[in-house]
């Protein structure tokens, strides 16, 4: 849905001319930086699993300079650090959308707000607890507003309600504002029955510089194990060792949070973790 839109309505009702990476390739960190040296280039819409590990590398994170704006998408980023490093050269905004109804109409929030999103009332969205302090995104049917129908329910006609599976928490002050947090279906459930929630778990391992990525797994295991990619793979067994000793701090305060012990594999060179 999202390709369609912008293939067709974004360059015919709002004039952008969209700007594809070859579609026999997934996208990269190293896609995107080249997508962004192009002179055509004025603005950018990535997933935060491209645009955090490219905001790791100063060459990737200083060719969005010349742009104008950046909106991610996708997930909460896992670290804060990140979109501040992108804040501090040009605006970025969030964006949300769903593959069955493509993007949603959200009203721009001040720069200060950059992590924060609030829809406009022609979605009619709603906020339905699910746990803790996360809620999850409800859409209910009401009909043409001003001409306007609500996507969603051109592709679920059938259905009044509409359950995202999205959540989101509050803004502590502005009770219009909130911010994604991931999907009720992510969570890892462990053969003990425990819930872990693997944006948490991702986000602290990626506060050290070396790492660029990180894939959580476990379900219906008695534990967890993190893949890691770094920027520079070991490449021999002392070479692991000496990383894992300078990243086991970061280690343990994860499985602090998951109160199970956590193992570690990383990506080789001749690898990388597939974005999409």
């Amino acid at each position: 849905m999202v390709g369609f839109l912008c293939a067709t309505a974004f360059n015919i009702y709002w004039g952008m001319t969209p700007i594809f990476g070859p579609g026999t390739t997934s996208p990269t960190p190293e896609l995107a930086a080249a997508v962004h040296s192009l002179d055509l280039c004025q603005s950018t819409v990535l997933p935060v699993s491209i645009l955090e590990p490219l905001s790791k590398i100063p060459e990737y994170l200083e060719g969005i300079r010349n742009l104008s704006l950046v909106i991610w998408c996708g997930s909460s980023f896992t670290f804060p650090t990140i979109p501040e490093k992108i804040r501090a050269l040009i605006p970025i905004n969030a964006g949300y959308g769903a593959t069955e109804a493509g993007p949603f109409i959200t009203q721009i929030e001040s720069q200060d707000e950059h992590e924060y999103m609030s829809f406009s009332p022609l979605m009619n969205a709603g906020f339905q607890h699910h746990s803790k302090d996360l809620y999850e995104m409800v859409i209910a049917k009401k009909g043409y507003a001003g001409g306007f129908q609500q996507h969603i329910f051109c592709t679920f006609p059938e259905l009044n309600k509409w359950h995202s599976k999205d959540l989101f928490s509050k803004h502590p002050r502005k009770e219009e504002l909130r911010r994604y947090r991931g999907r009720s279906d992510d969570m890892i459930v462990l053969s003990n029955a425990t819930n872990v929630n693997p944006l948490l778990i991702e986000g602290i391992l990626t506060q050290h510089l070396k790492v660029i990525t990180v894939l959580l797994t476990g379900t219906n295991k008695p534990g967890v194990a993190w893949l890691l990619e770094v920027i520079e793979p070991p490449e021999n067994g002392e070479q692991k060792r000496v990383l894992i000793e300078e990243l086991w701090p970061v280690v343990e305060k994860a499985n602090a949070v998951v109160h199970e012990m956590g193992r570690v594999a990383f990506v080789g060179r001749e690898r990388e973790v597939v974005r999409n």
